[in-house]
């Protein structure tokens, strides 16, 4: 299993910058993303008037545009363009972007570099090329996208975070393939009896079939393909920094055994109890019906991220994995642990 070949690359979030805009003031990227997906371009070598005049009708979708240019503030001023662009004249932004993405420090005269990135700063694709391909390749590729979700007046919802793609679709199918493969075992569920922590099967709260991950290589590319995904979104979204991964396990829920697991807590026994948050992340969802995820706690919401979308939640929640009706549903499941510091005296 290969994971991304660079450090920034598609499924990442764009890292943070602040650079002199047109006004001459320090603006940060973050301070100035409002929810919408966005088209970030590098203009090295080349005007980016061009590239503007014809991004009218992606700004009208909604979609902003945001420039780096190597010229000066006081040239951008002049431009007076109406999208905010940056001035990079010391080259440094833009030189630790093009490193990140594993493209030459610069591009050849008459292209740009683009990143396409969703609502949420992730990079959902990046190309090189003159402005006007650009601009047609941008448009094409946001009309491709599945519409968006129409707004709802929701009265609950679980404190939960929904990530799409954090393992491509060829990752997904290679995991299948470990656990049809490499051999599986009924999950168990953990007892305290007598003082005694046990691992028992009990088909009554839990019935699946898991194959735990031990080949070294596959974990290393797990834990750094999802562990550069998910930590920026738990620092952003629960002030939680820093965490140690469990183990991962693969794991299958069959229609045909009427696999499911019953309403439960990740973290109430003396060696679960520095577990922080869990990580479910589908494999095949598309293949499936039933299966999903409901926090009883917070409402009757059923929540299923599509392939290669994880739910990280709080190890502390109620949740159930309802039963598969139909088809085999495969996981990807793992404990978001506390570093030793983290845990309470």
């Amino acid at each position: 299993m290969q994971g991304p070949r660079h450090t920034l690359a598609i499924g990442d979030r764009a890292p943070n910058f602040v650079l002199p805009a047109a006004n001459g003031k320090f603006q940060m990227f973050y301070d100035q993303v409002k929810g919408r997906p966005v088209v970030l371009v590098f203009a090295t070598a080349t005007p980016v008037a061009p590239f503007v005049s014809l991004t009218e009708d992606l700004r009208s979708q909604g979609i902003d545009i945001f420039c780096v240019t190597y010229d000066s503030v006081a040239d951008n001023a002049a431009a007076n363009y109406p999208v905010l662009v940056w001035s990079d004249q010391e080259r440094k932004i833009t030189g630790a972007f093009f490193s990140q993405i594993g493209q030459p420090a610069s591009a050849p005269p008459g292209l740009l570099t683009a990143l396409l990135l969703d609502a949420n700063q992730r990079v959902l694709a990046m190309q090189r090329g003159p402005g006007k391909d650009i601009v047609a390749w941008a448009e094409t590729f946001f009309s491709t996208l599945p519409a968006a979700e129409m707004p709802q007046v929701r009265p609950s919802n679980a404190p939960v975070l929904l990530m799409p793609a954090l393992l491509t679709p060829t990752m997904c199918e290679e995991l299948i393939g470990l656990w049809q493969t490499a051999g599986h075992d009924e999950g168990t569920v953990g007892r305290v009896a007598q003082g005694n922590e046990q691992d028992l099967v009990y088909h009554q709260a839990k019935s699946r079939l898991d194959h735990r991950v031990t080949d070294p290589q596959i974990n290393r590319v797990l834990q750094m393909t999802l562990g550069r995904r998910i930590a920026p979104e738990l620092e952003k979204a629960f002030h939680f920094e820093g965490f140690r991964f469990d183990r991962f396990l693969v794991v299958c829920y069959d229609a045909a055994r009427g696999d499911r697991f019953r309403p439960h807590r990740d973290n109430t026994s003396p060696t679960t109890a520095d577990r922080r948050f869990a990580l479910t992340l589908n494999l095949n969802s598309a293949d499936y019906e039933g299966g999903e995820l409901v926090f009883p706690e917070y409402g009757p919401h059923k929540y299923k991220p599509g392939n290669g979308g994880g739910v990280i939640f709080s190890c502390s929640l109620i949740h159930e994995a309802l039963p598969v009706t139909k088809g085999r549903r495969f996981a990807l499941l793992n404990f978001l642990r506390a570093l030793p510091g983290q845990m309470p005296a």
